[in-house]
C-alpha cells in the first residue's frame, strides 16, 4: 500500500527530471551549434585578416621594389646618357663605366634588401649618410646642394620601417627632379 501511494510521486518525479534533462539536452545542442558557429566566423575572420595583410605586404614589397630598383634603373640610364657624351674621353668613360657596374651590383643588392625588408634590422641607421650618397648617385653631374635643418638624434627616434619608407620617397622624389 505504501508502494502504491509513493509510485505516483516518483513518476512524477521521474517525469520533471526528463523534462529537465531534456531541456538540458536542447540548450547543450544550442550551446554546441553557437560554439561552432563562432569558430567558424572566428576563423573566417582571421583568414580575411591574413589575406589582407599578406595583399598589404604585397603591395608594400611592390612599392619598395619599383621605388629602390626605379631610382637605381634611372641612375645607370642617366650614366649611360654621360658615357654617350664622353665618348671621346677614355678616363672619363672607364670612370663613368665603374659607377654603372657599381649600380648594377647595387640594384642587385636592392632586390635582396627589398625581399629581406621584413626582416632586416640596422637598414638605414644612418639615414643621412644613405641621403647624401643617393644625392650623388641619382644626380650624378647635376648641380645640387643636400643639407639636413635639424638634430640627427630626432632621425635615429624615428620607427625603422618608417626611416626606410622616408628614405625609398626621397630616392623617388630625386629620380623625378632628375627626369
Amino acid at each position: 500500500h505504501d508502494l502504491e501511494i509513493q509510485r505516483p510521486i516518483v513518476a512524477q518525479e521521474l517525469n520533471r527530471r526528463y523534462v529537465r534533462q531534456a531541456t538540458n539536452l536542447r540548450r547543450m545542442s544550442w550551446l554546441a551549434v553557437l560554439l561552432a558557429v563562432g569558430i567558424g566566423f572566428t576563423i573566417l575572420i582571421d583568414r580575411i585578416i591574413r589575406m589582407r595583410q599578406l595583399a598589404k605586404m604585397k603591395e608594400r614589397f611592390a612599392a619598395d621594389l619599383h621605388d629602390e630598383l626605379g631610382a637605381n634603373l634611372h641612375v645607370i640610364g642617366l650614366l649611360g646618357d654621360l658615357a654617350q657624351a664622353a665618348i671621346d674621353s677614355p678616363e672619363k668613360l672607364k670612370s663613368i663605366h665603374q659607377r654603372i657596374r657599381v649600380m648594377t651590383e647595387r640594384s642587385g643588392a636592392a632586390v635582396q634588401n627589398c625581399t629581406n625588408m621584413l626582416e632586416a634590422s640596422g637598414l638605414y641607421e644612418n639615414l643621412l649618410s644613405d641621403m647624401q650618397r643617393s644625392t650623388e648617385r641619382i644626380m650624378a653631374d647635376i648641380e645640387g646642394e643636400f643639407s639636413f635643418q635639424g638634430d640627427e638624434e630626432d632621425l635615429q627616434r624615428i620607427k625603422p620601417r618608417a626611416r626606410a619608407d622616408l628614405f625609398l620617397f626621397y630616392k623617388e622624389c630625386l629620380v623625378n627632379i632628375s627626369r
